[in-house]
């Protein structure tokens, strides 16, 4: 009930950073790269985002994660 779709990587065969998984995410939800926003704690998927036009964010312990995502403009 709290997300749109689940792009699972076990059920895909594609998992992050592979460029694929991010693309069956933007297809499931209709929207593009631009649109997206990726959290993680792992740099790599980080830049595996990133390289296809996602915001990323690196999410550590210490993150205030509003605040990130009031600065993106994801909420207000």
């Amino acid at each position: 009930q709290y997300f749109d779709t689940l792009v699972i990587s076990s059920e895909e065969g594609a998992c992050k950073p592979d460029a694929e998984i991010f693309q069956r995410a933007c297809q499931r939800l209709a929207v593009q790269p631009n649109e997206c926003v990726l959290i993680d704690d792992f740099t790599h998927n980080l830049a595996g985002a990133r390289a296809l036009g996602w915001t990323a964010i690196h999410y550590t312990p210490r993150l205030d994660l509003a605040t990130a995502l009031r600065q993106i403009g994801v909420i207000c």
